[in-house]
């Protein structure tokens, strides 16, 4: 009996974060656009994206690592329960001066804030 290789692809780091934003787009149930204006990109490259699983490393490779901290922190802090990731994400916060954080996150000065918020949060400060 003749054993075959299975070939292993690994991924690049561009690849993964690609994936991962992706992944969190539809879980979070994100329009292409949104993801974009919290990224710094179009909804035309957010769709490259997906299709592609690949990303340059520039400043929307950095934005989209941030939104990636911000997913995980929430996954984290409300135990994996999705519709609460989306609840805390799209209710009023007084901590934003009543901003919704998903709005709040689409300036990278927000996006900045959120994750420091949730990080302490987590006790991470």
């Amino acid at each position: 009996m003749a054993m075959v290789a299975l070939e292993r692809k690994e991924l690049n780091k561009t690849q993964v974060v690609a994936k991962a934003l992706i992944n969190l787009k539809e879980e979070l149930r994100l329009s292409s656009e949104s993801v974009g204006q919290i990224i710094g990109a179009d909804a035309s490259t957010v769709f490259r994206i997906g299709k592609n699983m690949d990303m340059k490393e520039n400043k929307v490779f950095e934005g989209a690592l941030l939104l990636i901290r911000v997913y995980r922190s929430l996954f984290a802090l409300l135990g994996g329960d999705k519709a609460a990731m989306i609840h805390w994400l799209t209710t009023a916060n007084k901590d934003f001066a009543e901003q919704r954080p998903i709005e709040h996150i689409k300036s990278l000065v927000g996006l900045v804030e959120v994750v420091q918020y949730l990080d302490a949060m987590r006790g991470h400060a």
